[in-house]
């Protein structure tokens, strides 16, 4: 199956709608359970590397629970005691999320290629 695009684009395409679809989770279990397999088959099908699609999901997973005040299980615990309005918190986590984004495609693939990894 052919998407059209390049697998490279594919995987940050795949990576973007992961991060989003981790906003409707309360629970990162749950969305590795229901969503991995799903994005698995989809980059896969698109000529994607599936160590590299993994370890890209896995952590989607790990910084898309903390776009939210529910994503992960400190978020509910930190913001119940008021340090952070839902605004702030938001904003402040989708920064951090578009950022270990970047992160991940400017420094971790390069590294994982350097090490032999990929």
């Amino acid at each position: 199956m052919n998407f059209g695009l390049d697998p490279f684009m594919m995987l940050i395409l795949i990576s973007i709608i992961s991060v989003v679809v981790r906003y409707f989770f309360a629970s990162g279990t749950a969305y590795i359970s229901a969503m991995l397999p799903v994005f698995l088959i989809v980059g896969i099908n698109a000529g994607i590397d599936p160590t590299l699609l993994a370890f890209i999901m896995i952590g989607t997973n790990a910084y898309g629970g903390s776009v939210t005040h529910y994503g992960a299980a400190p978020g509910p615990i930190i913001f119940s005691a008021g340090y952070n309005n839902v605004k702030d918190w938001w904003t402040v986590g989708l920064i951090s999320a578009v950022v270990c984004l970047v992160l991940n495609y400017v420094i971790g693939i390069p590294w994982w290629k350097i090490t032999g990894f990929m």
